[in-house]
């Protein structure tokens, strides 16, 4: 029905009905359909909006119209300095162009309505929507000639402008009211009740009265969806179907216990809607969230804030730690090492988004290892990790790799960390100046937050702060030893306990910090939370060129873990160091098929100790890293713990072994076992001079030569044993010899000697 008027067309600057992008001095890009134009003005019909790449269509004129107009010279010159454009045809609804009539009555009807519309563009041409006179003049002759009414008219025509004179302009818009991509979510009965939609299940299909119905997407549901989708989309590697499986595990419900103590508890998956629906929903908004960054990416401004990245400080960790101030326990003891009662963490932290990204707990000073675990925590994931402590639910965990590392003077400056960090990841190594505090970071600021979370838990030593003046001063001092005094027979903190509530911090300290001040404009554009892990997440997707090049996890290990021994063994399929064992299922046959073919020797193996579980390690399987997990008998030993718990479990071992046997000192001993009742040597040589006795020769050297003589007496005996059965043996092999007959009486008798 795309008739225009060739009298009254006159091309200047777009063709009509064609569809152009304005870039306006304010707010998002216009999309429009170009109606035409006259010496004055151009007209145009509003289609929608494009913001960060993703276009926005309106809907239809019903009740609305949508057209403006522009000073031609306005116009022009926005086209002369490419601010004004011409794009592909995108007005159209996917509904309207697979449209098909269905029977004659609705032909008719369709045909009645381009009837008018054709009407008004034949009599008036353009004019209708140049002046609001003819306009209104053209819609009164319209609904005269065809019995419609004057409202419904201006629709029709309205529709003819905004689809731009599209043949089925004027159908019914069933594709509204339902159906691939349009939202009824809400939509509910005249008594409250929502209304069902889309397909029954098999199960409802069979049994009405099932609990495995329909379930409905309910709109808080929704909004929660779309918020949670732009807060993850921006996560390297994520995807659509991980980021819905993400939502629904995250779903919980909360109760109070008998003690009035706010518990959490998943939600049931039964109450939820399917992992497919989901993801029906959440694929187009995270296409749209990845347009956006497409869009700030490539831009100007997002040109430059990929290379402040990657020149300056928005990559930069930095690396320190601080003693926690509370006791762990195991058992009835206090954990201790080296006279050291308390904790020491190490935390890496982003700069630009003071996210924390990496932790390691020791009970030692801090030294080489302790920063490398640092580092290798940073730049892994923290999955494996959270379901170790059985904390999965945190949602505040980050990790990357860094460009440069800041650490303070001491062992994070050691050649080893140099050589692992500077010459393996090549990484920069920067320290703190001497004399500058300022220039640490914020990691004495972020253990604060820590020390706070932790001050109430029985058994930490943390204090409150000292305020007031007078009494005030005292009163608080007065607590804070009381509280010193009471922790170490009060601690009642665990190793689990302890790990569960560090993460449980860093995930709150992640989710929940004021990070205003550090909230770029192009962050605010892309309604990025003023929060640390959605800004660092923010940081790592606009990185572009070489800063954007992560090692993958099995680089990171090689770089990093502490590898086998160059002896390394495993007999029988099994990896035993420190006094623990791993195995695994396919290392064990691949032992034994080497020992087969080996003579027996055990095969040599190569692999990786994990900084961060020492209840794993890797097996590098000619090139392919396999992991190995630990002998029941070390699981049952040592359980989840870090490596210095395991250390300490070692020590108590040789510790509780010596002093039950300094507490068994006096046990007799076998020899004295046999001896009991005796007598003694003194005793026996007093009995021998009462019975007149000669004395018992008590002489060292008499003794020596006693012991000789009888050793040899005894030698001369042995041989001439030995000769007489060597001279019977010898006798023994002579063959038989028969000796000449000899007469006795009437009797022959022969003797053969043996």
């Amino acid at each position: 029905m795309n008739c225009p008027n060739p009298a009254t067309e006159k091309i200047t600057l777009f063709r009509k009905f064609s569809n152009v992008t304005v870039v306006l001095p304010k707010g998002p890009h216009l999309l429009a359909r170009y109606l035409g134009e006259d010496n004055a003005y151009v007209y145009l019909v509003r289609l929608g909006y494009v913001e960060n790449g993703v276009a926005t269509f309106h809907k239809d004129p019903d009740t609305m119209k949508y057209r403006m107009k522009f000073p031609i010279e306005v116009m022009r010159n926005l086209r002369d300095r490419e601010l004004a454009w011409r794009v592909d045809e995108c007005g159209i609804p996917k509904g309207m162009s697979k449209f098909s009539l269905a029977d004659k009555e609705d032909k008719e009807a369709l045909r009645e309505k381009n009837d008018v519309v054709s009407h008004i563009v034949r009599v008036y041409g353009d004019s209708p929507f140049k002046d609001k006179k003819t306009y209104s003049e053209a819609v009164a002759n319209a609904a005269r000639k065809f019995g419609f009414t004057e409202k419904s008219v201006r629709k029709y025509y309205e529709h003819f402008l905004f689809y731009g004179g599209h043949e089925f302009a004027q159908a019914p818009r069933d594709w509204d009211k339902g159906g691939e991509g349009v939202e009824r979510l809400g939509a509910r009965r005249a008594d409250g009740t929502l209304i069902e939609s889309g397909r029954k299940t098999f199960a409802e299909v069979i049994d009405p009265s099932t609990h495995l119905s329909r379930m409905q997407f309910p709109v808080y549901l929704f909004e929660r969806l779309k918020k949670y989708v732009r807060r993850e989309a921006h996560v390297p590697g994520a995807t659509i179907t991980d980021i819905a499986r993400g939502f629904l595990r995250s779903q919980v419900g909360h109760n109070r216990d008998a003690d009035g103590k706010k518990q959490t508890f998943a939600v049931d998956p039964r109450t939820l809607p399917s992992e497919r629906n989901t993801i029906r929903k959440v694929t187009p908004i995270f296409h749209e969230e990845k347009a956006k960054l497409a869009l700030l990416r490539s831009s100007a401004r997002g040109r430059g804030y990929s290379a402040q990245i990657a020149n300056g400080d928005l990559n930069v960790v930095d690396i320190d730690g601080t003693v926690a101030d509370c006791f762990i326990r195991f058992g009835d003891s206090i954990v201790g090492i080296d006279s050291v009662l308390k904790p020491t963490v190490l935390l890496a932290i982003d700069r630009s988004s003071r996210a924390i990204i990496g932790w390691y707990v020791t009970y030692r000073p801090e030294d080489a290892n302790s920063y490398l675990a640092c580092v290798f925590s940073a730049c892994t994931d923290k999955e494996d990790e959270l379901a170790r402590w059985r904390v999965s639910h945190l949602d505040g965990m980050v990790y990357g790799c860094p460009s440069a590392i800041f650490v303070d003077r001491g062992p994070g400056i050691s050649e080893k960390v140099h050589r692992a960090i500077v010459s393996g990841m090549r990484q920069r190594l920067l320290m703190a100046e001497p004399g500058k505090p300022q220039a640490k970071g914020d990691v004495e600021q972020t253990m604060d937050f820590f020390q706070e979370e932790v001050a109430d838990i029985i058994g930490s030593t943390h204090g409150e702060p000292v305020k007031g003046k007078g009494p005030e001063k005292d009163a608080a001092r007065k607590r804070n030893r009381e509280k010193l005094r009471k922790a170490v027979a009060s601690a009642k903190l665990t190793l689990e306990q302890f790990m569960r509530a560090l993460l449980t911090a860093i995930s709150r300290h992640n989710l929940n910090s004021d990070m205003r001040r550090a909230r770029t404009r192009l962050m605010a554009e892309a309604e990025v939370p003023p929060v640390p892990k959605h800004m660092f997440l923010f940081n790592v997707a606009m990185r572009a060129g070489d800063a954007a090049w992560d090692l993958t996890e099995e680089a990171i290990i090689r770089r990093l873990a502490k590898p086998f021994s160059p002896d390394m063994t495993a007999p029988s399929g099994i990896v035993s160091f420190d006094k623990r064992e791993f195995t695994c299922d396919e290392l064990r046959i691949r032992a034994i098929e080497h020992e087969a073919t080996h003579n027996g020797s055990s095969m040599p193996i190569k692999g990786y100790e994990l900084f961060t579980s020492k209840l794993h390690a890797l097996w590098d399987d000619d090139g392919y890293l396999v992991e190995l997990g630990p002998s029941e008998q070390t699981l049952e030993k040592f359980g989840i713990a870090i490596p210095d718990l395991r250390d300490y479990i070692q020590m108590r071992d040789l510790a509780d072994l010596e002093k039950q046997r300094d507490k068994n000192r006096l046990h007799p001993t076998v020899e004295q076992a046999v001896k009991r009742g005796g007598v003694s040597q003194a005793t026996q040589r007093r009995m021998e001079a009462t019975e007149g006795l000669p004395p018992t020769v008590n002489n060292r050297r008499a003794r020596k030569t006693a012991e000789a003589h009888a050793s040899a007496a005894h030698t001369r005996a042995v041989l001439a044993s030995a000769q007489k059965t060597s001279a019977l043996d010898s006798n023994a092999r002579v063959p038989a010899v028969a000796e000449p007959p000899t007469r006795s009486g009437s009797r022959r008798v022969i003797d053969i000697n043996f």
